[in-house]
């Protein structure tokens, strides 16, 4: 690999963080599309027989699984070609994990909630146009999460196997209709070592940058779009910021989520809202 300028690789590193952010936002609305609509399917009475439920989380597992695949594909090309501009050589991927059972479990275990909560809006006095809405939404954000965990998970064997020490989240400001949220904010100064999952929430985008040789492209990425961002907020976005105190929890399924300090941490069983 020749050696660059660092004006040069800042471009580099710019371009590849950028397809990869498109790449991930592809696969997880390709994700979405697929599970929303198999749950758009589901006439009423299906909802209430078992074989259809499972029939729907086998057929939507399925579809999300290819989702993940590829997204833990391009997340294994994308760090290794990372690492090689920092490095200034080429180094090769370590080969994609098995998404098959993400949160420790058969993926359509998991999807078989959706059965559930629907039912459980019903119960609860809910028409069924309202219900299905709902439990649609929920669908989209479990398929979301999933291409996500595929993402982390692809990390963090990549970082293992290429023994590299630490990395940092990389906010994308531009990924999501409303911005970054603000705990991927405060949390974008953070360094975390290799064995450690990225924290995550629902429908995050954020992606991951190696730390390197003290290389810490992240950094500098973060810096610029923090720069923006406070700046259309007005001089009082970054006191304000200060002021959030994030915190993680361990979730069951997911791993280290964030949190605002002082929240209540919702459980996998609570209803509708768990990925």
């Amino acid at each position: 690999m020749a050696t660059q300028t660092a004006a040069q690789q800042t471009a580099e590193i710019d371009a590849l963080v950028a397809a990869q952010t498109a790449s991930r936002a592809d696969l997880a609305r390709a994700a979405v599309l697929d599970a929303t609509g198999q749950v758009a399917a589901m006439q009423e009475a299906q909802w209430y027989e078992d074989q259809a439920v499972a029939q729907l989380a086998v057929a939507v597992s399925k579809q999300v699984a290819v989702a993940a695949r590829q997204t833990a594909a391009f997340t294994d090309a994308y760090l290794a070609q990372m690492t090689g501009i920092l490095l200034g050589r080429r180094v090769g991927p370590v080969g994609p994990v098995d998404v098959a059972q993400l949160r420790g479990l058969p993926s359509a275990l998991v999807y078989e909630r959706l059965g559930k909560n629907y039912r459980y809006l019903r119960s609860i006095g809910i028409d069924d146009a309202e219900a299905l809405a709902r439990t649609s939404e929920r669908a989209a954000v479990m398929a979301d999460t999933d291409t996500t965990l595929a993402m982390r998970k692809q990390a963090q064997k990549f970082m293992a196997r290429k023994r590299i020490a630490g990395y940092r989240r990389i906010i994308r400001p531009e990924a999501s209709a409303g911005g970054t949220c603000g705990l991927c904010i405060a949390a974008a100064d953070r360094v975390y070592h290799r064995s450690l999952l990225l924290p995550i929430h629902d429908r995050c985008n954020c992606e991951i940058a190696p730390i390197v040789n003290g290389q810490d492209p992240g950094y500098s990425l973060n810096s610029a779009d923090l720069d923006a961002l406070y700046g259309a907020a007005g001089s009082t976005g970054r006191q304000d910021l200060a002021k959030v105190r994030i915190t993680q929890h361990h979730h069951g399924e997911l791993g280290p989520v964030l949190g605002v300090h002082g929240q209540a941490f919702r459980g996998p069983n609570d209803l509708p809202n768990a990925a």
